[in-house]
């Protein structure tokens, strides 16, 4: 007999055409990271690039954009969603206090930001900067290859910033961001305030709501750092203009202070050599006080972009009243809570 009746779907044939769909999404992501490694080793290890790079930022200021050529930028939106990463790459080139005894002056083939992903750290601190950074650098690079919409919240001037750490020669931050651009127009950047603050300066924050609206953007996905500082500025301050919209903070994508951070609490956040998401999400929702939304990426994403340990069962059941939501293959956690609070207290 045969499983449906006229007019109702076949399960088992949705279930197949489903799971064909994520197969070839994920071959999809696949080809595109081998792009991203193909093009690293090849046309950014060649001189002439690399003389480019360093020549100036490539990627388009906001506000540079006439307000009439925003819908030109409809193409890149995808589910009517955007990207924001504050302050990206923030610990190798403004936090690390010895950035030069990283690389010899006359090696250039690598920038600052991979020298430093290819370290090798006993410290569990260190560990978590290098793999928070590279999940942020390969999600990037990731969203511009796919020319999905990103915007970078870069420090204001921060080539003359005092805790630039490479303000007196080669610009090093520069390389760093072509790179991870691809030299895709789906990129953009907006300055903070200063350098070391992640709020806008009112008339910047008018810029990119505007911006918003021409795209119909309705979900703001926020990355960067750090958890508790800068991306807490910019998530508390953007959030209370919603236009009918609603902000996340993404966890995977969330860069940690190490000045934050205990080693004992720095093991906690590492299940083996990877970043365990429960922990970081509850680390997140605690430094982030407040009426906090939590978004969490696909699994797919996780698994073909990202060096991430995702949650059991058991770790899910753990996390006590933390809500969660499925749907479209993300999560959403909302809101501070008891679990959080006290998880930050055990570590510290």
């Amino acid at each position: 007999m045969a499983c449906s009746t006229a007019g109702q779907p076949n399960l088992q044939k949705m279930l197949e055409e489903a799971q064909k769909g994520d197969i070839e999404r994920a071959q999809y992501a696949a080809d595109l990271m081998q792009q991203i490694e193909k093009r690293n080793n090849e046309i950014e290890k060649n001189r002439a690039w690399i003389d480019w790079a360093y020549s100036g930022l490539y990627i388009r200021n906001l506000n540079d954009l006439p307000p009439g050529s925003y819908r030109d930028y409809a193409g890149f939106v995808e589910n009517r969603s955007v990207y924001i990463f504050v302050h990206p790459a923030y610990y190798p080139f403004f936090h690390s206090k010895r950035p030069g005894n990283i690389r010899t002056a006359d090696n250039f083939s690598d920038s600052i930001a991979d020298v430093f992903l290819k370290q090798t750290f006993a410290d569990p601190v260190m560990r978590i900067e290098q793999e928070q950074l590279r999940n942020e650098k390969n999600f990037i690079e990731y969203l511009s290859t796919d020319n999905k919409l990103v915007i970078l919240i870069l420090p204001r001037n921060y080539s003359k910033a005092n805790n630039y750490k490479y303000n007196s020669g080669q610009d090093e931050f520069a390389r760093y961001l072509n790179g991870i651009a691809n030299g895709s127009r789906s990129i953009l950047y907006i300055e903070s305030e200063t350098s070391s603050s992640g709020r806008l300066l009112t008339e910047d924050l008018i810029v990119l709501l505007s911006f918003f609206e021409a795209l119909g953007i309705d979900s703001v996905m926020i990355g960067g750092g750090y958890v508790g500082r800068c991306q807490k500025e910019f998530y508390n301050y953007i959030s209370g203009y919603t236009l009918g919209g609603q902000y996340y903070l993404v966890p995977e994508l969330s860069t940690f202070s190490p000045d934050d951070i205990t080693e004992k609490a720095a093991k906690k956040f590492l299940a083996g050599e990877r970043i365990d998401i429960q922990s970081s999400s509850e680390y997140v929702l605690a430094r982030t006080p407040g009426n906090t939304n939590i978004q969490h990426l696909s699994r797919l994403l996780l698994d073909n972009v990202l060096n991430i340990s995702q949650q059991t069962e058991g770790q899910e059941q753990a996390a006590g009243n933390l809500k969660r939501n499925e749907g479209s293959g993300t999560s959403a956690q909302g809101h501070t809570v008891n679990a959080a609070e006290e998880y930050i207290n055990y570590c510290y």
